[in-house]
């Protein structure tokens, strides 16, 4: 893995952002190579005008902007609702731990990755999945 890798989104996560339609606007991009074949991808930094297939591979930064600062939670159920901030915590090993927490000590969608922006990427896929964004 290069250097720039441990800072954008993986590729798979970035698949998966595209296909539940998160917006394709990016500083860089996944991109597949038309010379070497289909498992081959690279990155960009701009995107492709061309008709390449490509995902955006987003870093911190531009989820950050993404992602909802708070989130209306309700548990029809429980007959309790809370807005549920967003939280990011990094242990040893730069572990990063990112959900949504609210003042009846409610956690939503705990993401726990190696990199910051796979797990607001996760994070972004559990807010749409859930109907939460």
């Amino acid at each position: 893995m290069n250097n720039l890798e441990q800072h954008v989104v993986s590729l798979e996560l970035s698949k998966k952002l595209k296909e539940l339609g998160i917006k394709q606007e990016s500083q860089f991009y996944w991109v597949l190579s038309e010379n070497l074949g289909n498992d081959n991808f690279y990155l960009w930094d701009h995107k492709p005008t061309s008709t390449k297939q490509n995902w955006s591979a987003y870093l911190a930064t531009e989820l950050l902007e993404i992602l909802p600062y708070t989130v209306y939670w309700n548990d029809d159920e429980k007959g309790q609702f809370d807005n549920l901030k967003l939280r990011i915590d990094v242990s040893t090993g730069h572990v990063y731990s990112v959900y949504y927490t609210g003042m009846l000590w409610t956690t939503k969608g705990l993401q726990i990755e190696n990199s910051l922006p796979n797990a607001l990427a996760k994070m972004l896929i559990y807010l749409k999945e859930n109907n939460l964004l």
